[in-house]
């Protein structure tokens, strides 16, 4: 299994350099799972962290203090355990600050 970066938004991109900082910073990972490839989208607000992934059922939804274990509540539908998720998203953490 392999997460790759999708696409990432942050509050210092070059666009944004006159704007103020955003209140938030969001980012997506295409993540290969047990039933498929998932796209994880992991928006950070303040000091927490909101996570979600589409699943046949319709979105599944976490939200924690830690990056984690929001996506790790978001990907659980898909047979992910927390640690396959830390493995998964720690390749990315320093594009998640």
């Amino acid at each position: 299994m392999t997460a790759v970066p999708a696409a990432f938004l942050a509050a210092d991109d070059e666009t944004d350099a006159f704007l103020p900082p955003r209140a938030w910073r969001a980012s997506e990972l295409r993540i290969d799972t047990p039933v498929g490839g998932v796209t994880l989208r992991l928006v950070r607000f303040g000091d927490r962290w909101l996570a979600s992934a589409n699943s046949l059922d319709g979105p599944t939804l976490g939200a924690n203090g830690s990056p984690y274990l929001a996506a790790s509540a978001a990907l659980e539908p898909f047979g992910l355990g927390l640690t396959e998720v830390m493995r998964l998203i720690g390749r990315h953490s320093a594009s998640l600050r």
